[in-house]
């Protein structure tokens, strides 16, 4: 990753855990305004060890992060994802949002971590 990316991830404390959870979609678009030359990615996160100490139950989880032109992710909020070991990337199509919900671990489309069904439940 270059410098100025690391140089600005940590000038907004996203290299911090609790400072860059849920803030993946706030990040991306600022990182994308800031460095144009980056681009918009979106999809699921997950671990192929395995071996996940971050939520037993939910493998998969929804993140929004940014490819330079070489196709490097530079993830500005990777640092939430600290207990995940082989963190890996599953791109979905932006335009249909297509979301693994946190809950019961359907996909539908939208922004939240959890489907209507369990948002409310």
């Amino acid at each position: 990753m270059k410098k100025e990316y690391q140089n600005w991830i940590e000038s907004k404390n996203y290299h911090i855990p609790e400072e860059s959870s849920q803030k993946c979609i706030e990040a991306v678009e600022e990182m994308v305004k800031v460095f144009p030359e980056l681009e918009k990615r979106g999809g699921v996160v997950y671990s192929d060890d395995n071996i996940d100490n971050y939520l037993e139950y939910v493998k998969e989880y929804t993140h929004m992060w940014c490819i330079d032109k070489s196709g490097e992710v530079i993830d500005p909020t990777k640092s939430q994802y600290y207990l995940i070991s082989n963190l890996q990337y599953k791109e979905h199509d932006l335009n249909k949002r297509h979301m693994k919900c946190m809950g019961c671990g359907c996909y539908f489309e939208g922004r939240n971590n959890y489907c209507g069904k369990c948002k409310w439940s």
